[in-house]
């Protein structure tokens, strides 16, 4: 490493190692290396985040951000620890390389009202980025400014900020005619049948049937009529 740069082992084919040399980043990509030299960075990048020490005492301290006393996380075994905790191990794990993103499915489950305002507030403070995956409106209307949601085949962006004006961006309107879809608790649409709206020769044609149909005694509801 220099003072202001890094400098890189050259190695040659057909050479003993005894023969390589060291440039640094600048002369490397000057002669059309850059391709290479970033390889190299980015494996040492991946390298130096994987090293990190597991020291008991760091350990306790990360699982500690989301709830986790140290005696479940170095006294207990999996199988001994409750759905919520287990979550919490997952969400540990998942951080402790100190990642850029996170991609979260159905980060909720099995959290009690308390531990899911702790996760959301650790997930405001998070600097990079979050992807979410998620039934659970209230979490995502206290955590996501926008949503991107995808519907037969279509991305529809919008996002509850946006949608209520209050962002600081374009806002992204809704189309005429269209309503939003119902999920179930599981994520399953709901599809709700809607009544077509009769014409008034319709509606008078449809009454004169059913007047005609009471009239050779066939049974008719008051709501028919």
């Amino acid at each position: 490493k220099l003072k202001q740069s890094y400098e890189y082992e050259i190695s040659f084919k057909g050479l003993s190692s005894s023969e390589n040399i060291w440039l640094p980043r600048d002369e490397l990509i000057k002669r059309g290396f850059e391709k290479k030299v970033l390889e190299v960075d980015t494996r040492e990048a991946q390298r130096l985040g994987l090293l990190r020490p597991l020291v008991r005492r760091e350990i306790e301290k990360h699982f500690a951000d989301f709830g986790l006393e140290a005696e479940f996380v170095s006294h207990n075994t999996m199988r001994g620890l409750s759905g919520g905790q287990k979550v919490k191990i997952v969400l540990g794990a998942a951080t402790w390389r100190r990642p850029h993103v996170i991609c979260l499915d159905e980060p909720t489950n099995y959290l009690d009202r308390e531990s899911l305002a702790a996760l959301i507030e650790a997930l405001k403070k998070f600097e990079g980025g979050v992807l979410v995956i998620t039934h659970n409106r209230d979490f995502s209307e206290s955590l996501c400014t926008e949503v991107w949601a995808m519907h037969d085949g279509h991305l529809e962006p919008s996002g509850h900020n946006w949608v209520e004006g209050q962002g600081s961006g374009p806002r992204i309107e809704k189309k005429d005619g269209t309503e939003e879809d119902q999920y179930d608790a599981m994520g399953n649409k709901i599809d709700a049948k809607k009544n077509k709206k009769l014409t008034s020769s319709e509606s008078r044609k449809l009454k004169k049937e059913r007047m005609a149909r009471k009239k050779r005694g066939e049974d008719v509801t008051d709501d028919e009529l």
